[in-house]
């Protein structure tokens, strides 16, 4: 963490979904770089526990929590489409789109983000296995993903000891 934020360009921006391994990212970028903004995508289907941990979090480590969510309201957008979520792959597909994909999108636009730091881990899919770091030339960034290589088996000791 400590080595990307010395040698890869900025502005740097960090993703987090708040749960426990991001909270252990949100700690260690924290102490190197506490004004990085801190970019959620909020679906509007968050468990109340999730949004009182983000409240929580965003407290005691003094974030700069910057909240994107879809152009329209979770009401909105299963008034006109349905549960997406209930439609299959391509349901699925439209409701990240609308809730993942597009407020990110604007969020890494509107921080010029140059550089993303995301809590991605390799074991959580295939897809996920390539590298740490990746560049889009169509983004002019760089992604990087420190805990890709799996530190799961140590993010709850981090957070009981530090977080």
């Amino acid at each position: 963490m400590a080595w990307a934020l010395e040698n890869l360009p900025g502005e740097y921006v960090l993703s987090s979904s708040f749960g426990i391994q991001a909270a252990v990212s949100l700690h260690l970028v924290n102490q190197i770089r506490p004004d990085i903004p801190v970019i959620l995508t909020d679906t509007g289907y968050l468990f109340p526990e999730t949004y009182q941990f983000i409240d929580e979090l965003t407290e005691k480590l003094n974030l700069n929590l910057k909240v994107y969510r879809a152009t329209e309201s979770a009401a909105w957008q299963e008034a006109r489409y349905g549960k997406l979520w209930e439609q299959g792959v391509e349901g699925i597909e439209k409701y990240n789109d609308i809730n993942k994909v597009e407020p990110m999108n604007r969020a890494l636009k509107e921080l010029n983000a140059q550089t993303w730091f995301a809590g991605l881990r390799r074991e959580q899919s295939g897809s996920r296995g390539a590298s740490a770091c990746a560049g889009d030339s169509a983004w002019c960034f760089l992604k990087c993903c420190p805990s890709s290589t799996g530190i799961t088996g140590r993010c709850t000791s981090i957070c009981k000891n530090t977080v």
